[in-house]
């Protein structure tokens, strides 16, 4: 699990539940929510009613599945108070919790709760592909604006589109008024320093539908080119801003004529790499 400075009061261990859930549906496309409750040892319609705030736990149903879904014993802490600040017997022992609760939050608390917020959302757009590539799927002239419809279009699990989109919204980068799905900008930029974790998890899920791509897609759908070439190591940075300008450009050219028809989304992915891991080759 991630840092607890981003729970929200008003949404509590929900929230973490939720995350949780998300996070093993990204790793396994066939997760739900019944194995989900199957590995919390709860039934789903009872998991169910917990994570839309229905039903409650009690103090020891807490611990065990803080416990099921690897928290730490800090994290437990703070899941628990949580649970209890919403569900104790009594008014005076749920206040008593929710101070509890305020207070460890504050302990690690160094910026607004927004902001840490805005900021987990920044790192989870970019180091998942898909923020993206919904963004360019509105543009399509066979765009549907529902999840099943997304998740289908790019073989996600439907609760990662339904949590993409809301992150694009908050984000402000996907406009929606009823059926009229827009990103806010023709180019996504997101104006955050980002972590180098998101950028290895982001290019390697590149890669990974890259390399499937390879193996499904027939020629006429794809491209993939490779040159294997020696280069002075002092001309380097001059060729990552020409590949950063290439990029720009192709994008500009094949796709930024604001028209509207287009009728799939692609990738470009250049990858310039040294064989030689840095040693070089001696003369």
């Amino acid at each position: 699990m991630g840092s607890f400075e981003s729970i929200a009061l008003d949404e509590g261990y929900q929230r973490v539940l939720r995350g949780e859930l998300e996070k093993r549906c990204a790793k396994n496309s066939r997760y739900s929510l019944r194995a989900f409750a199957r590995d919390l040892e709860l039934s789903a319609s009872h998991l169910s009613g917990i994570m839309s705030g229905r039903y409650g736990l009690s103090r020891e149903a807490a611990i065990s599945v803080s416990r099921r879904i690897g928290l730490a014993a800090s994290e437990t802490e703070v899941f628990v108070q949580s649970v209890e600040s919403q569900h104790a017997r009594s008014k005076v022992l749920r206040q008593a919790a929710s101070e509890k609760l305020k207070s460890l939050l504050s302990l690690s608390k160094k910026k607004t709760k927004l902001a840490i917020k805005l900021e987990l959302d920044h790192f989870q757009m970019i180091s998942d592909w898909y923020h993206f590539a919904i963004l360019e799927l509105t543009y399509l002239k066979s765009f549907r604006p529902t999840f099943d419809w997304i998740a289908k279009a790019l073989e996600i699990h439907p609760l990662l589109a339904k949590k993409a989109v809301e992150r694009l919204v908050r984000l402000k980068l996907l406009k929606v008024d009823g059926d009229k799905w827009r990103p806010s900008d023709d180019e996504t930029e997101t104006g955050f320093e980002t972590p180098s974790a998101a950028i290895k998890a982001f290019h390697s899920q590149v890669l990974e539908r890259a390399g499937q791509a390879l193996q499904v897609q027939p020629l006429e759908m794809r491209d993939f080119r490779t040159t294997i070439f020696a280069i002075r190591k002092d001309r380097l940075a001059d060729a990552k801003k020409q590949i950063e300008q290439l990029h720009r450009e192709f994008c500009i050219e094949v796709s930024g004529d604001g028209s509207l028809g287009k009728d799939d989304v692609y990738c470009l992915s250049t990858q310039l790499f040294n064989l030689t891991a840095g040693r070089g080759v001696e003369k």
